[in-house]
């Protein structure tokens, strides 16, 4: 049976391959993909450099508000969670 719940994605997506405690990790691979530097995203957003780095490696949590901010950013959405199945060797 599948496992549905809540993720982010991009507004087009849909759907998303990520499960939501993988938040840091989406929003990081948006990141990377932006060629955007820390320092920039942190002007962009208003949030301190060094929180968005705490988060982005696992070391702190960010608020909603703060999450929302990179998700404008980068046109990203609240979609929807499917796990994808495993593939049979």
């Amino acid at each position: 049976m599948e496992e549905l719940g809540l993720s982010i994605g991009l507004k087009t997506a849909g759907r998303a391959a990520l499960p939501p405690s993988e938040l840091p990790e989406i929003l990081k691979s948006h990141f990377a993909v932006s060629g955007m530097k820390v320092k920039e995203v942190a002007e962009k957003t208003d949030i301190d450099n060094t929180c968005l780095t705490a988060f982005f490696n696992g070391y702190r949590n960010m608020p909603i508000r703060n999450i929302e901010k990179v998700m404008t950013l980068f046109h990203l959405d609240v979609v929807e969670y499917i796990n994808p199945k495993k593939k049979s060797a």
